[in-house]
């Protein structure tokens, strides 16, 4: 995925559940798997504008406005009790929700299904 979407200074954590890396649009791409926490426990903040969401036949949230108000965050379902997050961040455009987008549907096809 890093060389469909041009990304670069990739990092993955020392546990495996995260990554992080630049992209040209925007100023960072997160990666989090959260094998504890649900959909329904996902917290978008005070700021945050939530739209339910389908990536390919798999449930999900569109979180814009996720942190900044050129953040947003695409959270899709793995299970009841699991999700993965993807997270852009910007730093002076609104590109942010749709590489969080294009990312979450690009692997949306890797990730387990319930």
């Amino acid at each position: 995925m890093a060389s469909e979407f041009s990304v670069t200074n990739v990092e993955r954590s020392s546990d495996g559940e995260d990554c992080k890396g630049d992209l040209p649009e925007v100023r960072s791409v997160t990666i989090q798997v959260y094998s504890d926490l649900g959909l329904a426990q996902h917290n978008p903040g005070t700021q945050g504008v939530v739209t339910d969401i389908d990536v390919n036949g798999r449930p999900g949230k569109l979180v814009e406005k996720a942190l900044t108000k050129f953040d947003c965050a695409v959270v899709l379902e793995l299970t009841e009790t699991s999700r993965v997050d993807v997270f852009a961040s910007a730093s002076v455009t609104n590109d942010s929700c749709s590489v969080a987008q294009r990312i979450a549907t690009a692997i949306e096809p890797d990730l387990p299904r319930s």
